[in-house]
């Protein structure tokens, strides 16, 4: 792919603002279906689900998606170094593995 060919937005940054916006926006939401339905015990474990996403998103020395090159600022060179694209495609891989976490403790949880 040429760089001209590169739309760094619809191909990869909006995939990673769902990553970012879920792992931190999500809390007055949940605290709230909490406190509206206590019996939703639940809801504590999905926080912490999302807090962990939250530091593999920006809090983790080093190791964190944006400290890869896999945030926001998402280059074309990035993802087209065999190295760092790996890299980066396994700490996606770990979002997704967290995501089917969460998922698995609401449909538990609903039961």
């Amino acid at each position: 792919m040429k760089p001209e060919e590169f739309d760094d937005w619809s191909m990869y940054t909006v995939y990673v603002c769902n990553l970012a916006t879920n792992s931190s926006c999500c809390h007055g939401f949940l605290d709230k279906a909490l406190e509206l339905n206590p019996d939703l015990k639940f809801i504590e474990q999905i926080h912490g689900l999302y807090h962990q996403m939250r530091r593999m998103w920006n809090e983790q020395n080093g190791e964190d998606l944006e400290a890869l090159g896999g945030g926001f600022n998402i280059t074309l060179a990035a993802l087209q170094d065999k190295n760092r694209c790996s890299r980066i495609a396994a700490e996606i891989r770990e979002f997704a593995e967290v995501t089917d976490k969460i998922s698995a403790t609401v449909n538990s949880g609903l039961k």
